[in-house]
């Protein structure tokens, strides 16, 4: 398949899904504030 070493291919992959949790979390925090209520 490729010639990328396990353990660089497993770290490529958690940073590629870091950056995809940390764009839908922040969405979900805008929506969060601009909510009509507040969650305390």
């Amino acid at each position: 398949m490729t010639r990328i070493p396990d353990d660089d291919r497993d770290i490529i992959e958690r940073a590629m899904y870091l950056t995809l949790v940390l764009t839908i979390l922040e969405k979900d925090r805008l929506i969060f504030d601009k909510a009509l209520f507040k969650l305390k």
